[in-house]
């Protein structure tokens, strides 16, 4: 069984690129696991009696100790599935980067143009990860992640709602995935939900119009499909919360806000070392602002256009 957890993080700031991403599971059982259960005593969700790697919502992670908690446990996920990060972020994600557009045309960003090292990850709570997967039938088939900066997510949303756009970056990487991971039986995609929908129904059926369809559930919790075709079934459930009930949600969830997190940083030196003295900024909305503020002029010194900087929706 081919299991993937797809999340996000960026969907509401003004600055700063949205980035949506995958966690992909092999897993040898007919049954949708709880992967904290089968990796208990490697694993454990965020909180005061949290051992070993902490999966869970990345604001959760993020709030314990920063970057530092969502770096060990994206990468010791990595290192389990065969990829070894050796300090260099940018050669991480240039491996298990998307496929498609990062920018547009035209628009080289230069404040994402930084270095991608100098980010260290602990390795001593991951190392029993590899022999915990195993004994678990499972194996960590690496990610799939979608940075989208303003230029590109500007002219989308020309077009698209914000909720449709979800949707479109979301079904492009599950179709990555199957692309990339053929020959399962069965495939189960695990989707936080967005923006509050309960109906995907039209959406799945665009995206596969050739499978046959089956509505499972609707409703505010989950809402879940099955698709067939050729005895093969692919699942997708649409889960409220979902990072907290699923760990492929929850670690892809981290190696967004992770991404993210490391473009933030590239963003806020570029600008600072361009004006000594800038408050860094998150990117969202009330601090985003004041932060378009404080450089006004100095965007309009280096012909900063704002379509390149900053999301319109």
């Amino acid at each position: 069984m081919l299991i993937a957890g797809i999340d996000e993080a960026g969907y509401g700031p003004v600055l700063g690129p949205l980035v949506v991403g995958a966690s992909v599971f092999e897993y040898q059982g007919s049954e949708l696991p709880d992967f904290w259960e089968l990796l208990h005593g490697t694993v454990s969700r965020p909180g005061s009696s949290a051992t070993g790697l902490v999966i869970g919502d990345s604001k959760k992670v993020y709030k314990r100790n920063g970057l530092s908690d969502l770096a060990e446990g994206v990468f010791g996920f990595s290192n389990a599935g065969g990829f070894k990060y050796a300090g260099d972020w940018g050669a991480f994600l240039d491996h298990f980067r998307a496929d498609g557009a990062v920018a547009g045309p035209g628009n080289p960003l230069p404040w994402y143009s930084g270095p991608h090292d100098g980010l260290e990850a602990r390795t001593e709570k991951a190392r029993p990860l590899t022999g915990s997967l195993k004994a678990a039938n499972l194996k960590f088939l690496g990610y799939v992640i979608r940075p989208v900066f303003a230029p590109e997510l500007n002219a989308i949303l020309e077009t698209r709602n914000k909720s449709e756009l979800l949707y479109d970056l979301a079904s492009s990487l599950a179709t990555e995935i199957l692309e990339k991971h053929e020959g399962h039986e069965e495939s189960v995609f695990l989707c936080d939900k967005q923006g509050g929908r309960n109906f995907y129904g039209p959406q799945l059926l665009e995206t596969f119009p050739d499978h046959g369809f089956l509505i499972e559930s609707e409703g505010k919790k989950e809402s879940s499909y099955l698709l067939l075709r050729d005895g093969r079934k692919l699942r997708f459930k649409f889960v409220m919360k979902g990072d907290d009930t699923h760990l492929p949600i929850a670690l892809a969830s981290m190696c967004c806000k992770l991404v993210r997190e490391l473009f933030m940083g590239q963003f806020n030196a570029w600008w600072l070392e361009r004006m000594p003295g800038l408050k860094p900024t998150a990117g969202y909305y009330t601090d985003g602002m004041r932060f378009l503020e404080e450089t006004k002029d100095l965007r309009k010194k280096l012909k900063v256009r704002d379509e390149v900087l900053i999301r319109s929706k």
